[in-house]
């Protein structure tokens, strides 16, 4: 699914430095949301390790931000 431009810059702070959403990846079909997969404890991890730049947690995995 396409993640809305209004959505990468407000929400998932493309761009922004550590505040960029940690699950934001690049995908065979461009920008794609990796929070509600399995690969959400592996980036997780990474970002506790200090191996990531994007360390954001911005949404609940829909682009709903969590209240």
């Amino acid at each position: 699914m396409k993640i809305p431009d209004e959505t990468l810059k407000n929400i998932c702070k493309l761009g922004q430095g550590n505040e960029c959403c940690r699950y934001l990846v690049c995908g065979a079909d461009g920008l794609e949301c990796l929070k509600n997969t399995s690969a959400r404890r592996l980036l997780d991890e990474r970002v506790e390790f200090g191996a990531m730049n994007a360390m954001g947690d911005n949404c609940l995995g829909d682009g709903a931000v969590a209240q």
